[in-house]
């Protein structure tokens, strides 16, 4: 992931998109931290006691409805709920490139396939054997990632937390790291408490997980919403990489 975000990075290096404009940006800033903080402590209490409360579906109004509610009701002279979407990166500004941008650097994440685990690599391995089955499982796991993790995490942690952590500390890169560390430490709880991870139980197994996992992908998504400023490309890109994750898993043909 780190080698991959670089190579994004210098791919894009002669992109220089417009810089989103953020309102009090310190206090809408705390706001998104201290939200972040209370969603945290929710799945940790929760999975601690063997409730997935916060999952790919109730994000939606972890990470979407809530924090966008709490933007709206804040709103200063001036600001208007659409200045608010285009801050987030939900506007028609450079989408057409956006897209683009997409579209050429998803085929740069089929080299790490042969960095998963060998029973993953092979279920896709078998997946791909039968060309139907696997254009099939590949449109299904795209759209359930599309709308799940793709857009909600990406509408969070690059649309809000990100810009408003720039924002707020005065540096983009500083930003980037942040929100990729806090995007990397929610995902903590489910792989400390979760019986399906093979880091369960083992905190040391669990927090190099999500840096070598969910952070250091955080830093990748980040670096593409940095080039960009619209969430089309993060959200395309992150859906992307979560289907090929998922379509070996959907029993599709097989009975």
């Amino acid at each position: 992931m780190p080698l991959l975000s670089g190579i994004v990075w210098v791919v894009t290096s002669k992109r220089e998109p417009q810089p989103v404009t953020i309102i009090q940006p310190r206090a809408k800033m705390w706001s998104a931290l201290i939200w972040y903080g209370l969603v945290m402590l929710l799945s940790a209490i929760a999975l601690a006691n063997g409730v997935e409360l916060v999952n790919q579906f109730t994000n939606w109004f972890f990470l979407v409805l809530v924090p966008l509610g709490l933007l709206a009701l804040s709103r200063r002279k001036g600001e208007s709920l659409r200045i608010i979407l285009h801050s987030i990166g939900l506007a028609r500004t450079c989408i057409k490139d956006a897209l683009k941008l997409a579209v050429v650097i998803m085929p740069l994440i089929i080299p790490l396939l042969y960095t998963v685990g060998e029973q993953q690599r092979t279920a896709i391995q078998m997946v791909f054997n039968a060309p139907l089955r696997a254009t099939i499982s590949f449109l299904i796991s795209f759209v359930l990632a599309l709308f799940t993790a793709g857009f909600v995490e990406e509408f969070f942690f690059r649309g809000i937390l990100q810009s408003r952590l720039a924002a707020g500390l005065g540096s983009e890169w500083r930003g980037l790291l942040v929100a990729s560390l806090l995007f990397g430490i929610l995902h903590l709880p489910m792989y400390f408490f979760s019986p399906y991870y093979p880091t369960h139980g083992n905190l040391i197994w669990s927090v190099a997980g999500i840096i070598t996992e969910q952070t250091t992908g955080g830093v990748l998504f980040g670096v593409v919403w940095l080039r960009t400023r619209n969430l089309a490309a993060p959200v395309l890109f992150h859906a992307f990489i979560n289907a090929i994750a998922m379509m070996s898993a959907l029993k599709i043909g097989t009975g």
